[in-house]
């Protein structure tokens, strides 16, 4: 008899309060240099939930009518202390729903590695100074677009098989006895012409020789995510290009500001500088999983240009 009449309460309720929007974030830790994945269900059909890590807009992609996932990313140099995820969910019934999550960025000590590099690479002349700024400016506005498309498939895996990590995320860089910017990538192990394998499925936005990554590529996964390889001796790749996980990108070499060969692979989320070993953590096997809509990644995706740290 209870349960009979708990079913009838239960059929007299708003749909909102059946489907109550939920959202789950997951990260290996919540520290400098980490990257993040949050997924909403429960979403009202048709409306996208919105949000804002970082000055940045979180691009929602829908998985399913009402299943939402986006990235994020704790940037290298991101201040300890208090930081609060705010997001707009939307019931059933289209009424907006407040959902915030506030975590504490855990302190996180990086060690300092000092090489000896090419006086040209510490101290360039005025000609290649201007030709690396250049570049500079080229690849921070490569990096400021959000490509509106998931172009993931299953989780990241190491662009070089079975090898090593030499050098890691985040160290401080002390270049013939001068610091420089921390690092933001990881260093693989890899003599001069090991195949770099893509570790995700993506859209070739650079393959070019510059100045200090040397011979590089730069994938464009969707959603704000990016991976670049530098230093390589090949660009097995063209710009334009469509490529899945486990496709060869280049060879490894020692080209540009390098003490000997090995592959740089950097991952930045909407701007955010992440250990690219925290993006392998994500469970995106599980999660992208369950979403039927996803197909061979396409060029000409809808692009968002925005603000980049």
């Amino acid at each position: 008899m209870k349960l009979l009449l708990l079913a009838a309460l239960l059929c007299l309720l708003p749909p909102a309060l059946l489907a109550a929007p939920r959202a789950k974030v997951y990260a290996r830790a919540r520290q400098p240099g980490e990257a993040m994945l949050i997924v909403v269900t429960g979403e009202g059909a048709g409306r996208a939930p919105s949000g804002i890590w970082a000055g940045s807009t979180l691009p929602f992609y829908a998985c399913t009518p009402a299943t939402y996932l986006a990235l994020a990313g704790i940037d290298l140099e991101t201040s300890t202390g208090t930081a609060r995820l705010d997001l707009t969910l939307r019931d059933a019934s289209g009424s907006e729903k407040p959902w915030s999550e506030t975590f504490q960025i855990a302190s996180k000590e990086f060690t300092t590695r000092r090489l000896e590099v090419p006086a040209e690479y510490v101290k360039p002349g005025p000609e290649l100074e201007a030709r690396a700024d250049r570049e500079k400016q080229r690849v921070k506005a490569l990096y400021g677009e959000t490509t509106q498309e998931l172009r993931m498939h299953g989780r990241f895996v190491m662009p070089v098989k079975g090898a090593k990590t030499t050098s890691r995320f985040g160290e401080r860089s002390i270049f013939n006895g001068e610091p420089r910017s921390p690092h933001s990538g990881a260093d693989i192990q890899a003599s001069t012409g090991t195949p770099v394998l893509a570790p995700q499925s993506g859209r070739v936005v650079l393959a070019d020789d510059l100045f200090f990554p040397g011979r590089a590529v730069i994938l464009d996964h969707g959603l704000g995510v990016y991976s670049m390889f530098a230093h390589l001796s090949q660009v097995k790749v063209r710009e334009g290009a469509s490529v899945r996980r486990g496709e060869v990108v280049g060879l490894s070499g020692a080209t540009g500001r390098v003490t000997g060969p090995h592959l740089h692979w950097a991952v930045k989320v909407l701007g955010g500088r992440v250990d690219p070993q925290s993006v392998m953590a994500l469970p995106l096997d599980r999660v992208l999983g369950g979403c039927p809509s996803l197909s061979r990644p396409k060029a000409g995706a809808k692009v968002q240009k925005r603000t980049n740290r």
